[in-house]
């Protein structure tokens, strides 16, 4: 009876391993599954563009301007482009650069990283 019940058992775990082998494989198919949906889901990769948009956007903010070159040319004669046949033609060349006033700067940082916090 013993001998019976023990050769049952064994044609019993035999008979329920490609079963158990199976559940595995299933259980790593469905991680698969999730993890390409996660990978290839839209909203996680623009929200993830988002954010990396909003971090680049709070170091700009707290950066000077571009300085400006301007090159400028006055009283030039447009019916023969002569430069000596008038004695008041003019020509100048700048830099300018903007400094904001006070703490701008960085009160711009701080609300632009309290907006990526979110």
């Amino acid at each position: 009876m013993i001998k019976a019940a023990l050769l049952f058992t064994g044609v019993l775990g035999v008979a329920w391993m490609p079963a158990i082998a199976v559940a595995g494989s299933e259980t790593d198919n469905l991680q698969k599954a999730i993890q390409i949906a996660i990978d290839q889901d839209p909203w996680l990769t623009g929200s993830a563009s988002i954010e990396t948009a909003l971090e680049n956007e709070a170091i700009a903010s707290a950066q000077l301007p571009d300085p400006q070159i301007s090159l400028k040319a006055g009283n030039l004669p447009v019916d023969t482009f002569d430069l000596n046949q008038e004695g008041m033609t003019q020509f100048s060349v700048g830099i300018s650069q903007k400094f904001p006033r006070g703490d701008s700067l960085a009160l711009a940082n701080g609300s632009c990283q309290g907006i990526c916090r979110l």
